[in-house]
């Protein structure tokens, strides 16, 4: 079941071609103001996540709040959700950036509906 709720959004610029990668982990670039998404589990910190599909270039909606994400493995509501590995799939792991809480149980590969409020520091 899909819910609707309190969300943000802001407006950055898209380094990399990410019109595959919509509802995945975003993180600051390598150049100011522009995003991609994790790459590897520890990336971070956690910005948000990509809620369009931008090219390289294009506007990229950064979200936070109640929203969809891409897992990389099986999820459960409750979990504590952070970067998973490359293409910016959200993941659950013992250490790195947080990304927010799963709000359903999701396969791996699927989307689940989560809150996203990024923690600024990696947590251990």
């Amino acid at each position: 079941m899909a819910h609707k709720g309190w969300y943000a959004e802001t407006t950055l610029v898209s380094e990399w071609d990410l019109s595959a990668r919509q509802y995945r982990l975003a993180i600051i670039g390598t150049v100011d103001f522009q995003v991609v998404v994790a790459s590897a589990a520890n990336d971070g910190p956690i910005l948000g996540v990509i809620g369009n599909k931008p090219q390289s270039g294009e506007a990229a909606r950064v979200e936070v709040g109640f929203t969809k994400v891409q897992v990389a493995a099986a999820v459960t509501r409750g979990d504590i959700l952070r970067a998973g590995g490359a293409h910016g799939f959200a993941s659950v792991g013992n250490s790195g950036y947080v990304a927010g809480v799963a709000l359903e149980s999701a396969t791996s590969g699927s989307m689940a509906t989560a809150f996203i409020w990024p923690a600024m520091q990696s947590i251990a």
